[in-house]
């Protein structure tokens, strides 16, 4: 039994008959010998144990990729509804059942399937994974400071600029270590600006979304390594 890492751009939820998990590649793995899920960059790495490690070598790659965001899982039985014309999984609005390919509401089948469930941490918690992982500290999520167009907390110090890195909640732009950081908070119909000063030394990660940049600060113990961060630091944008 050797192990391996089948890359995948998805997992399908529902095991067939015979208790195997689909890929987005088409294979068919026995849920009883995934070991480990991993994601990163909008693909997910799983371990599998197998005697036939050359019919899989084409969908393999060598490791997990070392940042990627460990994600716990189960195999279960549920029921699920499906549209008695077409067999197709339905939908709900609010309450009531209803085939989105048909049309069809009120009326439903039945049926017990075994699924993979997947359970994503908390952005906290793999935010504290990624930045152990990055830093090689023991890393606890500690506090966020937002920032967007209309103002809010605008950092005092540098962060270096990464390539991005899409972790399952948010995608990664920057990280840093700083000492006592501040922040500066003003909004654009304000003439105030007052300043947040912290103290201590922290691991800092930015993160964008569709308005402006989170800080997630955390606290670390150890001696922080820069090697990683190296690797996937960008040149200042001009």
């Amino acid at each position: 039994m050797k192990k391996i890492v089948i890359k995948t751009i998805s997992i399908k939820r529902e095991l067939d008959e015979r208790g195997r998990v689909r890929t987005g590649q088409g294979l068919a793995l026995d849920a009883n010998r995934i070991r480990e899920i991993h994601y990163l960059d909008y693909c997910f790495y799983i371990t599998y144990e197998t005697e036939h490690a050359d019919f899989y070598k084409k969908f393999c790659v060598d490791e997990v990729p070392p940042l990627a965001t460990k994600l716990s899982f189960s195999i279960k039985e549920e029921a699920i509804y499906t549209c008695p014309r077409c067999g197709r999984e339905v939908e709900w609005d609010a309450d009531e059942p209803y085939c989105p390919k048909c049309g069809i509401e009120g009326w439903v089948r039945s049926r017990k399937v075994k699924v993979l469930e997947l359970y994503v941490p908390s952005l906290r918690r793999e935010l504290e994974e990624f930045a152990s992982k990055l830093f090689n500290v023991n890393a606890k999520y500690f506090d966020e400071f937002h920032v967007d167009l209309h103002g809010g907390f605008k950092p005092r110090f540098k962060v270096s600029e990464v390539k991005k890195v899409r972790l399952y909640n948010a995608t990664v732009v920057g990280a840093t270590i700083v000492e006592n950081p501040s922040f500066v908070e003003s909004y654009y119909d304000e003439t105030e600006q007052s300043v947040h000063q912290l103290q201590g030394k922290f691991v800092v990660v930015k993160t964008d979304d569709a308005e402006g940049y989170d800080y997630h600060l955390l606290a670390f113990e150890g001696e922080p390594q820069l090697q990683a961060l190296e690797k996937i630091a960008q040149a200042p944008r001009r």
